[in-house]
């Protein structure tokens, strides 16, 4: 039995969460990921230089649709979407936010790359494969993204003392070759399975 989910289904189009939209985009290197959620961090400051409290991930999945996510939300991601659309010809059909905190979609401080990773385990957005971030990736969240096949940026020295398994969030066991890995962390204090 595969660790991976069906990656072979479409996600489905009367999902209520879905609100992917067909759209010609062309693929786009791992890197020119990095440059659109870099933008889209530099968006939330009027002189545009990096928020450090907040990342954003855009995916790129198996099927050619481009994905955001974020921690927190900022209304002035609608414009800097529109202009990545343009600059890029990179369509993102797509935003789920992470700072849910209560009710299903709590998220209990789940980073950006590991919310794409769950919506994808949960059948909610198509096989990623590549990622690009706003920042450099602490090294559990490189670890999954490594083990699922997902091109992505360098990964930082150290871990950050909060983290979410995307396998915890997703209400799922984690793969053999990610049960090593706690399955959250608060305040530097790890929980294991």
């Amino acid at each position: 039995m595969s660790d991976y989910p069906d990656a072979s289904r479409d996600v489905r189009d009367d999902d209520a969460e879905s609100t992917s939209v067909s759209k010609s985009c062309k693929k786009v290197s791992r890197r020119t990921l990095d440059k659109i959620a870099e933008s889209l961090n530099c968006s939330i400051t009027e002189d545009r230089s990096p928020e450090p409290r907040s990342t954003q991930a855009v995916v790129q999945t198996e099927k050619g649709e481009y994905v955001m996510f974020t921690q927190r939300e900022y209304n002035c991601f609608d414009d800097e979407i529109h202009a990545m659309d343009k600059k890029y010809r990179v369509w993102i059909s797509e935003r789920h936010i992470g700072d849910q905190s209560s009710g299903e979609e709590a998220d209990e401080g789940i980073h950006a790359e590991m919310l794409a990773i769950s919506f994808w385990l949960q059948g909610r957005i198509n096989r990623p494969t590549a990622i690009g971030v706003s920042k450099s990736i602490c090294p559990r969240c490189w670890e999954v993204l490594k083990y699922y096949g997902v091109e992505r940026r360098e990964q930082m020295e150290d871990n950050t003392p909060n983290w979410v398994h995307p396998s915890r969030h997703a209400g799922q066991e984690p793969p053999e070759g990610l049960s090593h890995l706690p399955q959250k962390v608060t305040k530097n204090r790890e929980y294991d399975w």
